[in-house]
Order: C-alpha cells, then structure tokens, then sequence
C-alpha cells in the first residue's frame, strides 16, 4: 500500500466509516481513486485476517472487523510519521518525471518534498534516477541552482514523454490504471474509450490494443491540458501534416467532436490533427496500396533480402506483401511525427526468432536513411511477425482450420455462447468444449492447435482469453494469435453487410439522402469487381523505346527530366508528373534513391499518368541527390502507375534485378539496349506470378494460397 492508502486504512480503524467524495477532497484526487485505494485495503485486510473488512454504500466506506481482527492487521509495523510510510520510490520517481513533463513553470526541491511528504535529501536521491531517464530518452532537463528544476520541451514532445511515462508505470506496478488514477483523476476514461470504439465501428478502422491505449492516454492529456492551461498550441499544422488520410481526419474530427461534448470542452482544431495522427501511425489503415511507389519498392526488397538470407523463396506471397505495406504505411507516419509504436511481443519473437531477427534487423538499420521505419526493437518486431507467419505458411505449418478447445468455468454452460460467437467470426474445427477440470483430459484425447478460454488458463498450448461474447479486442486478439501461430485467418463475417447494417440504421435515424448515396457509392467502390488494367511484366515496360544509355545531366533534376521525357515523349505522362516528381525530391529528400547509384522516380500520386510505364536513362556521368549512403546515382528510372496493382509484378522484378550483380553489370555495360531487355525477358516473372524455370514446368512445389 501507498502512503495514502496506509493513512486512509488508519482513519478507517479509528472513525469506522469515510464519505469517499469527503476522503477525495482531502488528498485532492478523484472519487475513482479513492475507490481504487479501497480495492488496495480490501485487499490487503483479506490476505491478513481471511475476512471481508469493508463494504460500500452509497458513497461511505464501512469498516466491519473487531479489535481482534485489527490486531492481526500489524499496524504496529506501520510507522505513523509521513516521512517513513512514503510512496514506493518508484512510484515516486514516475510522479515526479510527471510532475516535470507536465508543468510550465520551474519547479522547486522544497515543493516536490512537500507534495509527496518526504525530505529534500530523497528528493535529490530521486533526481538522480530522473535525470538518468531523461539522459536515456534525450528530454532536456534542465536544473538551475536556486531557480528550480524543469523539461524544455514542446507540447508534443510532452504528450509523448507522459505517455512513455504511463507505459512505464503500467509495466511496474502490474496496473495499468495507476497513471491514470494519479493524474486523470477528474476524467472518465471510460468514456474517451467508448468514444474510440464507437468510431472504430463506424470507419471499420481497428487499433491494435496498445495502439487503443496509446490513443487513449492522449485525448486525456489532451483534456487535461485543455482543463489545465486552456486551449495549448494554435499554430497552424496543416502543411505539415497534409499527407494524412481524409479517412482517418474525419473519423478523428467524429472523436474529438464528441470528446468536446461528453466532457464540455472546446479542443482546438490542432487537436484533430493529433489524433488523426494517432490513427494513421497505428492501424493497419491503407486506403491505396499503390499510392506510394516507394513504400511498395521497400517491401519488395525487404521480401527478396529475407528470402535470400533464409533461403526461403517468400516473393510469391500476396499476403505478406500487402500485410507489410499496411504496415510501412503506419511507420512511415511515425517516422515522420516522431511516433512510438510500443511491441509488448518483442522479447518473445527475438527469442523465438532470432536470426530472422538479425536479418531484418540490418535490413533496416542499413535502410534507415529512406525515412520509412524507425531502428528499434519495436518496430523490428512488429516486420519480423509478418515474416515469421510467412515462414509457417510456406513450411506446410498453416491449416485451414485451426483445432479449438473451449475451456469455460461451467462447461456446456457458458461454452454454447462462446461457440456461437466464434462460428460468426471464424471458420474453426471446435475440437470440444470443457470446463477447467477437464483441461489435461482433453488435451490428451484430441489435437488442439489453440485453447479459448473464458477463464484465467495456465497451460503449455497456446490460449487466449475471450468474453462469453466475444468484443472487438477479442476478436482482433484472437486473429493475431492465430496469424502468429501460422493459420490462415477465415474470416466468418461479411464485413460489406455489417458497413450496409450500419449506414441504414443510420439513415433511418437522420433521413440524410445525399449522404445514403454518397456512403452507398463508397461501399459498393470497395466491393465491385476490379476492372484495373493487367499485370505488367518488366519487358512490357522496359523496352527500346523507353530506354536511353546515352544521358546526359548535370544534376538530379535534369536526370529526372532526361527519365521523364522518355514517357512524355511516348504519352505515358505528361509534364505535371515529371515535375511533381522533382517536387517530391525537393519535399521529402533524396529517398528515391533506393540502393547504390540507382534512383526510382516517381510522384506521390498519379496526377498526370495517362498510363502505367517506365523508363531508364543511364547517365554518362553520374549525379549527386545528396544520399551519402547511395551517391551518385547513375540510373534513373522512373515509374508512372495508372493505378495500385498493375505495376508491381514489373517493380518486383526490378527490385530483384538489382540485388544480382549480373545484372547490374548489364546495366553498366550494355551498348544496346537489346542486351538489356534479353536479359529481363529471360529471367522476369510471367504473367501469372511465378518464374518460368525447370522447377514450374516440372510440376515442383505448389505455393500455399
């Protein structure tokens, strides 16, 4: 127990009954913490005397043991001074880490000493720790003799240390409230959370449970803040952060609009942008997988490294190439907001999965400068789990259908509710249901890939804990486990339906028929057949007509005008996208150049494409982009995609291409561009996805789907 709760307990003994509204006031924190507090005591009377100590009625706090009971409660070893009952230093040290981030103002030792009732000398015990993390995350501490100490930091930088911090103390003290409690103590989480659900529901756009929290921990800053110095940062940020999706600006500004309302705020507009933000660096959200040539290039080469160093041919499967481009999408975003994405699993698959960690782990840090995905630990892991369900799919470990085992405390009491959520999710093989007793019998007479169980579960089988009914977070829980276990994921249900359902209870409520029609059109967009253009092979790109061996530049923008004339010239493109292209360059820097001496032009969008097409001018001498790691590029190619699919059979050839040294001796060599296009036509892809080699002619070894 902390110092409050110890003194609460001793007020309780001596006066048998508090108001808790009276007992929040008095230690200035909210009635939910007061309730927490009593959750603590009750806790701690029942491990000491085996009987109820207190209950609670409306609002009073009854104290129910006799003196004997109280005996064996050893408050004699509760000393009664404040300085000896202290608040665990650690969580000390996080309040008063707090405590810096969150204040404007200097801070002194006296105040700091007399807030948590101990002395100025453990108070400068505890600022060396403070002063070792903050020298870890690089926050700017800063303590002036005789002024006080503070963090010189923005607003943004300070919502990012706090929720460092939260996660921190959630990982020490085992509860995730504890923050919360201490700091959100006038705001209902609850309700910001519901909020969030609400809108996940309504966009169909899912945050994994950290994410959620994350999000979560925000908008209570965000009021916080609002409450605590008004409305904070007006300046304008929509420059620099225009490349946001209208999608997730919309479902925030629903968020915020309704944080407002619940709580009786007026957040400023900037605030919407925080939480789009949020949104866009932590889901699996992507609206166009092409929409970012570069992002598409970076999994690719990332796939045909792996496959290399693993021997494991992983180039064929659609599924971690479009799992990793939903998830580059996200790092992009906190790359460039300067994000935390935290992998509660990182320990587990570095452990697990240690060399296919080292090998995507030097991938990255060697492609660090391209400003895709940060070099942690964290967002290692999260590429390695797309990579390691690869593997069990290619190695012959994925199932259709997982075999399950329903454990519930009641047996076939709770265990029919459970089943008949899951059939309306997932496509299962439910092996039996079984109340917690059972468990070793069952395990031992049938095959069980997975355990769902509704109660806490030790066992060596890999299991999850689910409601009777499952929730959002069930649901998505169990889909990761799945994924990470090697299954394919079927799911049961017809999400277009459940979009339909939805939008017509909405309709019906607000008889709106100008925006019935507008979400009908973007339902059926999502859903109608696709009508893009074909797969494209290299060599249906790359051919005599688009290439130039003869270039002559004297520096990067002429190179991508020499590249992008080849097209105009051909009406592949017209002038709009050559010079987009270049603006692109001038905007997020030199990240076209994607491996050495190589860059692959292009725009940010397909304004300006008339259809898909590429070119290459190789340079007489080569050309500084200012990319110390690739300079200087003496290939430019440049693509131009009609629309998100029909190019990336070609780029992925291309990517290969470059990682072969015969190839770029080819390209280096080369007098015609004839020896160029014999060699793609020779060793590229077909058009049905697959390599034309001895192995596929022979009937070799079939892919998984």
């Amino acid at each position: 127990m902390n110092i409050r709760q110890k003194h609460i307990l001793r007020t309780l003994i001596n006066e048998k009954s508090i108001n808790i509204i009276s007992c929040a006031q008095k230690y200035n924190v909210g009635e939910r913490t007061i309730r927490y507090d009593m959750d603590i005591i009750a806790d701690y009377i029942l491990s000491r005397v085996e009987h109820q100590g207190i209950t609670i009625k409306k609002n009073v706090v009854y104290f129910l043991l006799n003196s004997q009971q109280v005996k064996k409660l050893a408050l004699d070893k509760m000393d009664n001074d404040y300085y000896e009952i202290k608040i665990p230093s650690e969580e000390r040290i996080i309040m008063i880490l707090c405590d810096l981030c969150w204040a404007h103002d200097k801070m002194t030792i006296q105040q700091l000493a007399d807030k948590y009732f101990v002395s100025r000398g453990t108070i400068n015990s505890d600022l060396v720790e403070v002063k070792e993390w903050c020298k870890k995350r690089n926050i700017p501490f800063i303590a002036k003799k005789g002024k006080g100490i503070y963090v010189d930091a923005t607003e943004k930088q300070r919502r990012g240390y706090i929720t460092d911090l939260i996660r921190s103390s959630a990982k020490l003290n085992n509860n995730k409230d504890f923050i919360f409690n201490e700091w959100f103590k006038d705001i209902d989480v609850e309700i910001i959370k519901t909020i969030v659900m609400h809108a996940e529901k309504k966009y169909g756009i899912w945050l994994a449970d950290v994410a959620f929290e994350g999000l979560s921990i925000h908008i209570a800053l965000s009021i916080k803040r609002n409450q605590s110095h008004g409305v904070g940062d007006e300046h304008d940020q929509s420059q620099q952060y225009r490349d946001i999706e209208p999608t997730l600006y919309k479902m925030a500004t629903e968020i915020v609009r309704e944080v407002n309302k619940k709580f009786q705020l007026n957040l400023p507009k900037t605030e919407i942008t925080y939480v789009a933000i949020h949104l866009g660096g932590k889901t699996n959200y992507l609206k166009t997988v092409g929409e970012n040539v570069l992002v598409e290039y970076y999994a690719i080469n990332m796939i045909i490294h792996v496959s290399n160093m693993i021997n494991v041919d992983l180039k064929k499967d659609k599924k971690l190439f479009d799992g990793l481009m939903q998830h580059l999408k996200a790092c992009h975003y906190r790359y460039q907001n300067e994000m935390v994405m935290e992998n509660p699993l990182k320990d587990d698959l570095i452990e697990k999965y240690p060399h296919l960690y080292q090998i995507i782990a030097l991938f990255i840090k060697n492609s660090e400068n391209q400003g895709f995905i940060k070099f942690n630990d964290d967002e290692i892991t999260y590429v390695l789990l797309h990579f390691a369900a690869a593997i069990n799919r290619k190695s012959n470990k994925l199932k259709a259908v997982p075999n399950i085992l329903v454990v519930c405390s009641t047996g076939v009491g709770t265990s029919e509710l459970v089943i008949s959520s899951l059939n309306k999710h997932f496509k299962f093989n439910i092996q039996a249901s079984a109340a917690l007793h059972q468990l070793n019998y069952y395990i031992s007479k049938y095959p069980i890939d997975l355990i769902i169980t509704t109660v806490p579960l030790e066992a060596v089988i890999p299991h999850v804990r689910v409601n009777p009914i499952l929730t959002s977070n069930d649901i998505r829980h169990t889909q990761e486990l799945l994924s990470l276990l090697g299954f394919e994921v079927i799911n049961q249900e017809n999400t277009v339906v459940n979009e339909l359902t939805a939008m017509m209870d909405h309709y019906a409520r607000h008889q709106d028929a100008s925006k019935l029609i507008t979400e009908l059109t973007e339902i059926y967009n999502k859903c109608k057949p696709n009508k893009q253009e074909e797969y494209k092979m290299l060599s249906d790109l790359l051919t005599k007509e688009t290439i130039n061996l003869q270039s002559d530049c004297s520096n990067w923008q002429e190179a991508i005008q020499t590249s992008g004339k080849i097209l105009e010239r051909d009406k592949y493109i017209t002038e709009e996208y050559i010079q987009a292209s270049i603006d692109s360059v001038k905007e997020h820097g030199p990240y076209i150049v994607v491996t050495k001496g190589v860059a692959l032009a292009h725009a940010v969008n397909n304004h300006g494409v008339l259809k898909t097409g590429m070119s290459l001018a190789r340079l007489n001498t080569p050309v500084e982009f200012g990319n110390k790691s690739n300079d200087p590029v003496k290939f430019v190619f440049m693509l131009a995609a009609i629309d998100s699919t029909s190019h990336l059979v070609a780029l992925s050839d291309l990517a290969e291409f470059l990682e072969r040294e015969e190839f770029m001796r080819i390209l280096n060599q080369a007098t015609k561009a004839e020896q160029l296009i014999e060699y793609i036509k020779e060793n590229e892809t077909n058009t049905k996805g697959g390599k034309e080699n001895d192995a596929d002619k022979e009937g070799g070894e079939k892919e998984n789907d």
